[in-house]
């Protein structure tokens, strides 16, 4: 049997995954119904947010020896060549707000001062990464991107500005560092995979594309739970 969590901060963002009048609640796992008989998919609501996500993981996680967790959701973007409705690979994340405002406005991250070492597990050189390594020919149809994670997801152009001047062009969201960190951990093979809803800047939500992101992801989810028992039969 293998075991594979599913973990979103939104039931909107997996609601796809139910079957019709199958409920779920923040911070419990439901086992998802209808799926091959090798395979068991739970599927876990975070609620959104770092905080959230750390803690409903370790909850969770140590109670059953998951073969990969995956992290699924929208997030925004940041890169010009990553526009809505692109379903993306995360591959690398980072805690962007961590840390203290500088005079300018900018951000003094953690490991500047001194918090922690920028290499200090499960940190490489900063950055959180994705530790599932089997090849899928799903995920390579897909751009791999690195991304941030924030407290407050960003809504002025200033804003995005300091955070492409500081990380780079990417993704963003407020739960996928939060998601590899407890994954690597509790030594548990991780995944993320997004949809791109927005681009970052000013907020103007009425230019989201939520819908067409989460059936984007939908149809890709679906190829990726083909893929992963297909893989399983050979």
């Amino acid at each position: 049997m293998t075991d594979i969590l599913i973990v979103a901060a939104t039931v909107h963002e997996a609601e796809f995954l139910l079957k019709r009048k199958q409920t779920i609640t923040v911070g419990h796992s439901a086992v998802l119904r209808g799926f091959s008989s090798a395979f068991r998919y739970e599927l876990l609501i975070t609620g959104p947010g770092i905080h959230n996500t750390i803690w409903h993981l370790s909850q969770v996680v140590p109670k059953r020896k998951y073969d990969l967790v995956i992290n699924i959701g929208i997030a925004g973007s940041s890169d010009k060549s990553l526009q809505p409705v692109r379903v993306v690979q995360v591959v690398s994340d980072c805690f962007a707000d961590w840390g203290a405002e500088n005079t300018d406005g900018s951000i003094l991250d953690g490991f500047e001062l001194g918090f922690a070492k920028p290499n200090q597990r499960p940190f490489k050189n900063g950055k959180l990464h994705a530790s599932y390594k089997k090849k899928l020919s799903c995920l390579g149809a897909i751009p791999r991107s690195q991304a941030i994670t924030v407290n407050t997801a960003t809504g002025t152009e200033r804003r995005k500005r300091l955070l492409l001047e500081r990380h780079g062009a990417g993704l963003e969201s407020m739960e996928g560092a939060a998601f590899f960190y407890a994954c690597a951990m509790m030594k548990t093979p991780s995944m993320q995979i997004r949809s791109i809803s927005n681009m970052t800047g000013k907020r103007n939500r009425k230019s989201w594309k939520i819908k067409e992101a989460i059936d984007a992801l939908e149809g890709f989810v679906g190829l990726l739970m083909m893929e992963l028992e297909s893989k399983n039969k050979k």
